[in-house]
């Protein structure tokens, strides 16, 4: 899917160079700041669609981990926020 290369984000939700991790899951398109899942320790359970998620950042090893409750991997994509809202201007936003 090309994605424009200009599509600001005009509710300013988050600094463009904010680093998040966004999923396309079970038809739902969050993304998680990393400063917000570093405010809530680290691992944040939440719900997608009707399926559970567990998110996990490391920051020292500069990896996020995503996971089903059965602790299978989830498909999620690291990256700068204005290129996660310019492809998918739809996401949601998780807040701790």
């Amino acid at each position: 899917m090309p994605c424009p290369l200009e599509h600001p984000d005009v509710e300013a939700r988050l600094s463009h160079r904010q680093w998040v991790i966004g999923l396309h899951w079970n038809g739902v398109c969050p993304a998680y700041p990393a400063n917000e899942l570093e405010k809530a320790g680290g691992l944040v359970r939440d719900r997608t669609g009707d399926q559970e998620v567990l998110v996990q950042h490391l920051p020292a090893d500069g990896l996020f981990i995503v996971r089903d409750v059965r602790g299978e991997v989830v498909p999620a994509i690291a990256g700068y926020w204005f290129v996660r809202h310019a492809c998918h201007p739809e996401t949601g936003l998780y807040r701790s």
